[in-house]
C-alpha cells in the first residue's frame, strides 16, 4: 500500500511588534526579524501587531506593498495598551481559523529568533514536517537567553551580530507554534489551550510530549538539540533601560529601572532569569544562518564595520 501524505501548507509567523524603541531603531530591528524569518526560515507570511499609539510602522508598511518579500508582511495597528495575549488570540482566529486559514502559526515577538540546530532542517517547514505535522496540537520551543556581550549602548548592527554570547543552556520558558485547527485560546504569552485530545510536543524526538509547568509557560525537559528560540531580551545596557524602564515593558510594567532614577538598572526583587547578563558561551548560530540564507547581511562581517564594535 502506498501512503500519500496530505500536502502541508507553508507555515506562517505571527510577530508582535511593540513601541519599545524610537522609530529609526524600531524599524531597523523589525526589518532584521522579518528578513530572518520570512527569507531565512521561509515562513509564508508575517503578521505584525504594532501597539504604538501613532502607528509607527504605517509608512514602512505602505511603502513595501510591491516589495518581492515584504509584501508578505501585514501590519495591524493595535494601540491602547493591549497585551501579547490579545494579539496572539486575534491573529490565530483571524488568519488561522478564518481568512487565509494558515495551518500553523508561531507566536513569537520581534526580539525572538527561532534557531534550527540540525543541518537537516534548512527551513521551518523541515522542522514542522518532522515534529508537528504528524501529530497536530502545538510545538513548544525553549528559550535561550542571549546576553549583552558587555555592550553598553546601541549600534546600527544586527542584534544577531552584536550579541553572540548566550547562557550555558536553554531556559525552561517556551514559545509556541500551534496548529490553527487545534487552537482554542491563548493561555499566556508562552502557551495555548488546545482542543480535546490534542497535545503540546517538544522538539527532542518526534512525538515526545513536553513536560509543562502548571502555567504551561515552561517545559522542564529543556530540550535544545533540535531547535531553540534565541531571546535577545537584554541587548545593551542603554537599550535595556529604554525598553524595560523608560517606556516599560510591553505589559506596562517596570521591569528594570530604578524607581528614583530612570537612568539606572535596578533588578532588586525581580526574578533571577530577568536579570541582565553578558552571556558565557560564544554562540553565532543565528548570525551564520542569517548570512547564509540572506547574503546581504554579510556586509556586516567586513572590516568597515568594526568601528561599531
Amino acid at each position: 500500500m502506498k501512503i500519500i501524505k496530505s500536502p502541508i501548507k507553508r507555515p506562517i509567523l505571527q510577530l508582535l511588534s511593540a513601541q519599545l524603541l524610537r522609530m529609526q531603531k524600531h524599524t531597523y530591528k523589525n526589518g532584521l526579524t522579518i528578513d530572518y524569518h520570512l527569507t531565512g526560515l521561509e515562513f509564508d507570511q508575517i503578521y505584525v501587531y504594532d501597539n504604538s499609539n501613532d502607528f509607527q510602522l504605517r509608512r514602512w508598511f505602505n511603502s513595501t506593498r510591491q516589495h518581492p518579500e515584504y509584501q508578505h508582511v501585514e501590519v495591524n495597528h493595535y494601540p491602547g495598551g493591549k497585551t501579547q495575549q490579545d494579539a496572539y488570540y486575534k491573529c490565530v482566529n483571524k488568519y488561522g481559523k478564518n481568512g487565509p486559514r494558515h495551518d500553523y502559526i508561531a507566536l513569537i515577538d520581534y526580539d525572538e529568533f527561532i534557531v534550527l540546530q540540525q543541518s537537516r532542517h534548512a527551513s521551518i517547514h523541515d522542522l514542522l514536517e518532522e515534529y508537528l505535522h504528524p501529530y497536530g496540537g502545538a510545538l513548544a520551543i525553549n528559550w535561550l537567553y542571549m546576553g549583552s556581550a558587555n555592550r553598553t549602548v546601541y549600534s546600527p548592527i544586527p542584534v544577531t551580530k552584536r550579541f553572540q554570547y548566550s547562557d550555558g543552556g536553554p531556559h525552561g520558558i517556551v514559545k509556541t507554534i500551534v496548529k490553527s485547527s487545534d487552537f482554542v485560546d491563548v493561555h499566556n504569552p508562552h502557551t495555548v489551550e488546545l482542543r480535546q485530545n490534542s497535545s503540546i510536543y517538544e522538539p527532542s524526538s518526534p512525538g515526545t510530549l513536553a513536560v509543562s509547568s502548571p502555567s504551561g509557560a515552561s517545559n522542564h525537559n529543556k530540550p535544545g538539540e533540535i531547535a531553540l528560540v534565541h531571546h535577545y531580551r537584554f541587548m545593551s545596557d542603554k537599550e535595556f533601560l529604554l525598553r524595560q524602564g523608560w517606556r516599560n515593558s510591553i505589559d506596562g510594567v517596570n521591569r528594570g529601572c530604578d524607581e528614583e532614577s530612570s537612568r539606572k538598572i535596578n533588578m532588586t526583587g525581580k526574578a533571577k532569569h530577568l536579570h541582565p547578563r553578558t552571556g558565557t558561551v560564544f554562540n553565532d548560530k543565528a548570525w551564520n544562518f542569517l548570512v547564509k540564507k540572506v547574503p546581504k547581511y554579510s556586509i556586516y562581517d567586513l572590516n568597515d564595520y568594526q568601528d561599531f564594535f
